[in-house]
């Protein structure tokens, strides 16, 4: 048997701005996604998320309180489990779990861009996904994805013969809910790599010719 420890005391003995404990809190928020997840396909939810009534291990992470998760409530509540475990995890990144609010889904969206700067970078783009466009992705199918997606670009970048396979893996990533997130933060890396030096370019050309023309 495992020992056991309560999330409080977890985060107790972990502080979170010591970045060392960085991917321990990562791994753990993937165990607590995994063994949600796990209730869900077995006809259960997660009722709260109090720190003193989760219990967590090195590889596990026990619910204390759970319930039957009936079908004509099923989508709701596997939604609102996900965003509730999403909001404590930026909380903790944040060190200000005491003062998040899920069901100020408002407050969240106004404190996201505030919140994101102590999340991790390569998980910003779930979060955002969860918090501002109300998304129903589980986090470990999204970094499962996610390192699948980097390993394959891996392998095609070495080879040519694996094109095919690269091109085959973005269009069935792009079809579920957890490929959109990596869609937008392909997007937003697009345009930061390649939109804005166009625009400067064009703003060194135009400026002086603008200066000349009103003189």
């Amino acid at each position: 048997m495992e020992d056991y420890v309560t999330l409080s005391t977890f985060i107790a003995k972990h502080n979170i701005s010591n970045e060392k404990y960085l991917d321990s809190y990562k791994k753990l928020f993937y165990n607590m996604d995994v063994a949600m997840k796990n209730l869900h396909n077995t006809g259960y939810y997660v009722k709260d998320f109090n720190i003193n009534s989760i219990l967590v291990s090195d590889s596990r992470v026990y619910y204390k309180n759970i319930d039957k998760l009936y079908y004509d409530d099923r989508d709701y509540l596997i939604n609102k489990n996900i965003y509730y475990l999403s909001s404590m995890a930026i909380g903790i990144y944040n060190e200000c779990l005491q003062f998040i609010r899920p069901d100020n889904k408002a407050s969240m969206k106004e404190n996201f861009s505030y919140f994101s700067s102590l999340i991790p970078k390569d998980m910003i783009s779930y979060y955002n996904g969860i918090i501002n466009n109300n998304a129903t992705v589980y986090l470990s199918d999204y970094v499962d994805a996610y390192n699948k997606r980097i390993n394959i670009s891996d392998v095609s970048s070495s080879s040519v013969n694996n094109k095919y396979t690269s091109e085959k893996d973005k269009v069935l990533v792009k079809s579920t809910e957890y490929g959109k997130l990596f869609s937008e933060m392909n997007a937003s890396a697009f345009a930061m790599i390649y939109i804005f030096p166009a625009i400067i370019f064009l703003m060194a050309i135009l400026i002086p010719i603008l200066i000349i023309i009103n003189r």
